[in-house]
């Protein structure tokens, strides 16, 4: 409304008051009493009329004087009052204008200004942020590097002149003592493999952690039964949200903010040094596992032929000085501490802490199997051929159908696509069947695109490049460190295993990296109605197999997406179909004019590549122990081809005979040499006695 004058507002006043006693005066005076008022009835009619008593009053009243006098009155008694509404009407109509133009004035004044000062804020904050990641990664000593190689290439050609020498086994060159030292410590002050992994966890991976609490029991809800990967059980969106996971909005939004921020700075991060990765080589992971039990790990690794470099990642309490400083070396082997190599306080569990013997680990190019994994052949040349070579990648299938939850992929960002493969339909169902109309109920979840394949992992044994597949290994040890909190329930609801394997293939999803795996129904070997051992498959086998059977379903005019390995009658009958078709006619060579001969060769399926007994695993202390384990075999009776029962276990008698000789280890394991040593021997007695092949029993590494 609009303000009236100073003046103009107390006149107005002072007039409403003055009304309102002339209002009340002539009530009072047109009620006159009758003694005072005479009294006048005319035709009826009776009214009364005032006197000369109520004459006077109305003249009084009526007055300049009067008037005057309770216009002063009011005027000095309401002053205060009538200022303090002036000024509060005031102030709530021309306060905001005021301040307005206030602002408008400094905007135009100071705009300048401040948008300088904001500039050399974010600049000197990303600067800090980009020379903080830079000088940890390394990068700028890798640019540095590179200028000085551009400076200096002559010397540096003299240098890997004298290492060829060296690894050519020429006169070697004597280097003055401690060279090698000083040459180390040198090297030391531009790159720190401890800081750097001390980077990469504190200021990424744990500075991330979801700001919320843990997952309750009832958040998590409840599990789903498992499922074998070969049976066409439909686990749409329905079925794996019907576990009641249910997490609240907040928390979902405090874990999909962290988990957001992570991705942001992995994504963002240099690759690292070859001063932190470089070469080809095995890591064995030896956490939590016997060191026994690794050892006949190397030990099948070179009786198959591998010359590569083997890396045991161990804890600083399974440090063994006589296994690690004079026994692995002889087999291109050492030890690596963990607790060493990373400086910090990390998680105890085996699982996360295998993953950061993955991640300290020297070589780009690696083997990583779990101790007991036992190669048949030498894997050095799976690094040098497909799928390897194409993918950067390779991992192997467990047994149990993937029930990562739908929230989890909605929690990554990750927006699943339309139908583009059947896991979740049988072989011989219609083609219809794979175009359904409800997709969250009728669709098998995992058959979607953009999200991971309906398979599980064993991550028993891992082929990668760690360079290729770096971020997405920082990922994956990230969800495992969170696992038990955040992660778990996400990504199993209910499926076997609670460790790192089902961390790998999203943590790849997320940063969109290629890898290699393939439905393969696992090899297994039962005693008693109880698995004992079971095998992985050569990958380059398989990557031919898959080839082979998609053009022969091509041939047939079949869905191209059909499973090999699923169950049923009809995939049976396939599958003879198939191998029949691949049956080749080849002639033997003809000697003279004798008849040319012709010989049936069958299709080779997929062979093994790994064996990993685990009920019991092949370890002589261990064993040693068991009451059953050495009194029958326990990979089953072999009908034909090498003995590997035999050989193993003649590794693990090597091992307890003649490699450990370490009395502190004896003495920290328990148990006497001697004792263990007899029992396996009589074991390998036991099974040369009736073995197809009992040249398996013979040791070629050994003998070198």
């Amino acid at each position: 409304m609009g303000y009236l004058g100073g003046s103009q507002s107390v006149s107005f006043i002072l007039l409403c008051g003055l009304t309102a006693v002339v209002v009340i005066f002539n009530v009072l005076a047109l009620t006159p009493s009758r003694e005072e008022t005479p009294l006048y009835n005319t035709n009826g009619g009776t009214y009364y009329v005032g006197g000369s008593k109520l004459q006077n009053e109305v003249n009084k009243v009526d007055s300049e004087a009067f008037i005057n006098s309770l216009y002063r009155e009011l005027k000095d008694t309401k002053k205060e009052e009538l200022l303090a509404i002036m000024k509060k009407e005031m102030e709530a109509e021309l306060k905001p204008v005021i301040i307005q133009d206030l602002k408008t004035n400094y905007r135009e004044k100071h705009l300048d200004d401040i948008k300088q000062g904001l500039k050399e804020q974010v600049l000197q904050e990303f600067t800090e942020e980009f020379y903080t990641e830079k000088r940890v990664s390394y990068s700028i000593f890798e640019e540095l590097k590179a200028d000085y190689l551009r400076k200096h290439g002559k010397e540096i050609q003299n240098f890997a002149l004298l290492e060829a020498f060296k690894e050519e086994g020429l006169p070697e060159i004597q280097l003055p003592l401690g060279f090698e030292i000083k040459l180390r410590n040198r090297m030391s002050r531009y790159v720190d493999r401890g800081k750097y992994f001390s980077h990469l966890l504190d200021d990424i991976l744990f500075k991330n952690k979801p700001a919320c609490d843990p997952l309750s029991s009832e958040e998590k809800g409840k599990g789903l039964n498992p499922t074998y990967q070969w049976d066409q059980r439909l686990l749409s969106e329905s079925v794996l949200r019907s576990t009641n996971l249910n997490i609240p909005g907040g928390k979902f939004d405090a874990i999909q903010k962290a988990h957001d921020q992570v991705v942001k700075r992995l994504k963002s991060l240099p690759d690292p040094l070859p001063e932190i990765l470089r070469g080809d080589g095995i890591v064995i992971n030896g956490i939590k596992s016997s060191l026994s039990s690794v050892l006949v790990t190397i030990g099948s690794l070179k009786e198959s032929g591998s010359t590569l470099p083997i890396e045991v990642i161990l804890d600083s309490s399974e440090y063994d000085s006589q296994i690690c400083d004079k026994l692995l070396p002889g087999l291109n082997g050492k030890c690596v501490i963990l607790d060493k190599e990373i400086k910090l306080s990390i998680p105890q569990d085996a699982h996360t802490r295998k993953m950061l013997g993955i991640l300290v680990s020297s070589f780009d190019n690696v083997i990583i199997l779990d101790a007991g994994n036992l190669v048949v052949k030498n894997i050095d040349y799976i690094l040098h051929s497909d799928p390897f070579l194409s993918t950067k990648m390779i991992l192997w299938p467990d047994r149990w159908h993937k029930m990562t939850s739908p929230v989890y992929y909605r929690l990554a960002r990750i927006d699943p696509g339309e139908m583009i493969r059947r896991d979740g339909v049988a072989n011989d169902a219609p083609i219809v069947r794979i175009l359904p109309k409800n997709k969250p109920s009728s669709c098998h979840f995992h058959d979607l695109q953009g999200i991971p394949k309906s398979i599980s992992v064993d991550s028993g044994q891992i082929i990668m490049s760690k360079k290729e597949h770096w971020k997405s290994l920082l990922l994956s040890i990230y969800y495992n460190i969170y696992l038990k909190d955040f992660y778990q329930q996400l990504l199993y609801q209910g499926a076997p295993g609670s460790e790192e394997r089902e961390t790998i293939v999203p943590a790849l999803h997320v940063m969109n990296e290629r890898y290699f795996l393939k439905q393969q129904k696992l090899t297994s070997f039962e005693i008693g109605g109880h698995e004992t051992t079971f095998a992985q498959l050569d990958p380059r086998q398989v990557a031919q197999y898959y080839q082979d059977w998609k053009g022969f379903l091509l041939d047939k005019g079949l869905d191209t997406r059909l499973n090999p390995y699923q169950s049923g009658v009809y995939t049976e009958t396939l599958i003879k179909e198939f191998l029949s078709s691949k049956k080749k006619l080849l002639k033997d060579v003809q000697v003279d004019i004798e008849p040319a001969l012709f010989r049936m060769e069958e299709y080779t399926s997929p062979e093994p590549l790994f064996i990993h007994p685990h009920n019991p695993k092949v370890d002589p202390v261990e064993n040693a122990r068991q009451g059953e384990t050495y009194t029958r075999r326990n990979m089953g009776k072999i009908a034909k081809g090498p003995d590997w029962e035999l050989k193993f276990h003649t590794i693990a008698k090597w091992v307890a005979c003649k490699a450990i000789t370490s009395e502190e280890y004896w003495t920290k394991v328990g148990s006497d040499r001697k004792e263990v040593c007899n029992r396996i021997t009589q074991y390998v007695e036991f099974l040369t006695k009736d073995s197809v092949d009992s040249k398996s029993g013979d040791l070629k590494f050994t003998k070198l």
